[in-house]
């Protein structure tokens, strides 16, 4: 009964439909996340902010600390902007310009197109908040390289670089599977 309910990959399915129906508020909190970050190192940073960029570790370049928070906040609000937009667009985008796998299944009819841009707006949520961590480690590896604590956080670059390799292999696993809408046929 309960082992054969939870077995393999319908375990993992109710864990991505359960993450997919948690995507808002979690993209949302990342939103807060980021920006509390972003304070929290705006008012511990000293006036003038060493940015390491490229690959050599003498490249650095000197930023005033306000504009350091205002760009690294603009930076994260436009990129959710246009995450948001571009998952709220999808019904809008003719047919002939979406490339999925499966198209002809989730275009078969109203209740499999919904299906289609409901799940592929939350995909796009997710993407946007992994992103979203993504740029908060990027402020805690910058505030790192600008003050005396010796932590490192480059490791978890790796982490959120394999969680969005994954992310994005789930959207192929998620377009290629049969919608909801037609498993009763």
């Amino acid at each position: 009964m309960l082992p054969s309910l939870f077995s393999g990959g319908t375990l993992i399915l109710i864990i991505l439909i359960l993450f997919m129906v948690l995507v808002k508020p979690l993209w949302i909190f990342s939103m807060l996340g980021f920006l509390a970050v972003d304070l929290l190192t705006y008012s511990y940073f000293p006036l003038s902010i060493e940015v390491p960029f490229g690959l050599e570790e003498q490249a650095q370049m000197q930023v005033n600390r306000s504009t350091f928070f205002y760009t690294a906040f603009f930076i994260m609000l436009g990129l959710n902007v246009l995450l948001n937009f571009l998952g709220k667009s999808l019904p809008y985008v003719p047919e002939a310009l979406v490339f999925v796998p499966n198209k002809n299944k989730w275009y078969t009819n109203i209740k499999t197109r919904k299906e289609f841009f409901a799940n592929n707006k939350s995909w796009v949520r997710g993407l946007a908040l992994i992103l979203n961590m993504l740029l908060s480690i990027f402020l805690g590896i910058i505030y790192g390289k600008n003050s005396d604590n010796s932590y490192s956080l480059t490791w978890t670059i790796y982490l959120i670089g394999m969680l969005l390799a994954g992310w994005l292999i789930y959207f192929f696993i998620m377009n290629a599977s049969k919608p909801e809408a037609l498993k009763g046929d």
